[in-house]
């Protein structure tokens, strides 16, 4: 925690202190004209001196909180130490504030009678300061602790949910590199070319991956250009049995989207569409703005008949988690089969729309 005095931090709590002992100060002459048989001539100087004196020692005050603040171990010992500070504080501000008088004013003789017929009045006057200023400065001090204590926590959600993303993402990353290789594996062998030519592509994708690991979001366009060059690599494995369309309106290009999020719809298009099926699949996607959100469908015929149309979900409920990481609940993914039609559908909220 830092020693510095949160009274000396800005020109704005200089002013809020500077106000609250001018207030003090216009207390303290009125009780002195109220209660005293002084003449104004002393009694002005003598609000200003010791309201003054004990501005400037209450400076110090905040020492004395930050030491019971970090050091005391109980109540007992915090209130001890106040006490044993405020009685020297009381000491000096009276002293010097006598001492000042002393040599500003004639007529030491009045003001001196009247100084001991007043002391303890003062000696009480001294600890009611202390007592506020301290209670200041313990709200100040809790107050700023409070907000270091928030900025932690937000700095830790923020760390949390950055390897929370990053887990989701790398956890389908593998799964995607796996089936990759086990394609190149089976081509190797009976197409050494396509092997070659699915080994760029793969290389180019795995590039444009790594490049945007560090950002969340990038652009429609060029998340689809990345899902082509993906479905490129597929379709030197599956040939003309997989086909693709794509209905994308022109200012929904330009619209942000999690990086990466929508691979694992066509790697399981693929998975429980195309390969599984004997006939030639068009896997569609469509693009759409709709009351500034940015709604993207995913679908694809599949067999009733196959097994494998279960699955795990691990795709689709990585995105849900990411979504849900990102947007919170202003982000939706649905999903829904019918007639022998799968459709991922993903709603996601954007900032601004021009």
């Amino acid at each position: 925690m830092t020693s510095n005095n949160p009274i000396l931090e800005s020109k704005r709590t200089i002013f809020s202190y500077s106000l609250l002992w001018i207030l003090f100060g216009i207390i303290h002459v009125g009780l002195l004209i109220q209660y005293s048989n002084l003449p104004f001539y002393i009694i002005l100087p003598d609000g200003i001196i010791h309201i003054l004196t004990f501005a400037l020692l209450g400076i110090g005050v905040w020492y004395i909180v930050q030491y019971n603040t970090l050091q005391a171990k109980d109540l007992y010992g915090i209130i001890i130490n106040h006490l044993a500070a405020a009685s020297v504080v009381i000491v000096i501000w009276l002293g010097v504030g006598f001492g000042l008088m002393s040599i500003l004013i004639t007529g030491m003789d009045l003001y001196e009678e009247y100084f001991m017929m007043a002391l303890t009045w003062r000696v009480g006057m001294g600890f009611v300061y202390y007592s506020l200023i301290s209670m200041v400065y313990y709200m100040l001090l809790y107050s700023k602790k409070l907000q270091e204590r928030n900025i932690e926590q937000i700095s830790l959600v923020n760390l949390v949910k950055e390897a929370e993303l990053n887990m989701l993402k790398w956890q389908l990353n593998p799964h995607f590199l796996f089936n990759s290789l086990n394609s190149i594996s089976s081509l190797t062998l009976s197409e050494p070319e396509k092997a070659h030519e699915m080994i760029i592509l793969l290389s180019d994708f795995l590039r444009y991956s790594l490049s945007f690991s560090k950002n969340e979001e990038t652009q429609l366009k060029k998340e689809l250009e990345n899902i082509e060059s993906y479905l490129e690599i597929e379709k030197i494995r599956f040939g003309d049995k997989l086909q693709t369309s794509f209905s994308v309106e022109k200012n929904a290009l330009s619209l942000n989207i999690p990086n990466l999020l929508l691979q694992p719809l066509y790697e399981n298009a693929i998975k429980y569409g195309v390969q599984d099926s004997n006939n030639v699949v068009n896997i569609v996607t469509i693009a759409k703005v709709i009351d500034n959100e940015l709604h993207v469908s995913v679908c694809n015929p599949f067999e009733k008949e196959s097994q494998s149309r279960k699955g795990n979900g691990v795709g689709l409920r990585n995105i849900s988690d990411r979504l849900n990481l990102m947007y919170g609940q202003k982000a939706t993914i649905i999903s829904k089969a019918e007639d022998n039609i799968f459709c991922v559908n993903i709603i996601i909220p954007q900032k601004s729309i021009k």
